[in-house]
């Protein structure tokens, strides 16, 4: 059951709302957990949507990566904004859960349970506004840019994705 519909507010609209931030809500029929199912359930234009995809090291140091949704990660590229941190990987279901309180597939990369570095691809810069993840599966949100970056702790922009469209989203 979706907590939007259970008088709980996702994480991500707890926060926007106590920063006073607007915000569209975006509600699913169903549950999207990729990227191509939320483009389908929005109805929104790809390049609009960030994904939020968990990173970690050897050391278990973890780096939160956010990327247009077309877009496919270059896991070397984000090392190299990164130099201190050893052969990057995806972070588990559980971990993604423990380090930032968010179930995967519905991460924002706002209100996280524990302050890591967050770095943003650089493409994200050509939107107005940007869609994310409310912290529920079946709850989407737009919002305006400059207001999506206002809301992020400990960000850096960098060139993280390979040029090529990704065929997995």
């Amino acid at each position: 059951m979706s907590t939007h519909q259970n008088n709980e507010l996702p994480k991500a609209m707890v926060f926007l709302n106590e920063k006073k931030i607007k915000y569209r809500l975006l509600p699913h029929h169903q549950e999207a957990k990729t990227v191509a199912l939320a483009v389908l359930e929005r109805g929104v234009k790809i390049e609009e949507m960030i994904k939020c995809i968990l990173l970690k090291d050897t050391k278990n140091q973890y780096i939160l990566a956010c990327a247009t949704g077309e877009a496919k990660l270059n896991i070397q590229s984000i090392r190299n904004y990164f130099k201190s941190f050893a052969r990057l990987s995806f972070a588990s279901s559980e971990e993604i859960d423990f380090v930032l309180g968010y179930q995967q597939g519905s991460i924002a990369p706002f209100n996280l349970k524990n302050s890591i570095p967050i770095i943003l691809d650089d493409k994200i810069k050509n939107n107005t506004n940007v869609n994310i993840s409310s912290g529920d599966p079946t709850l989407g949100l737009e919002l305006n840019l400059d207001d999506f970056l206002s809301c992020l702790q400990n960000h850096t922009f960098g060139s993280i994705t390979n040029d090529k469209i990704s065929s997995r989203i």
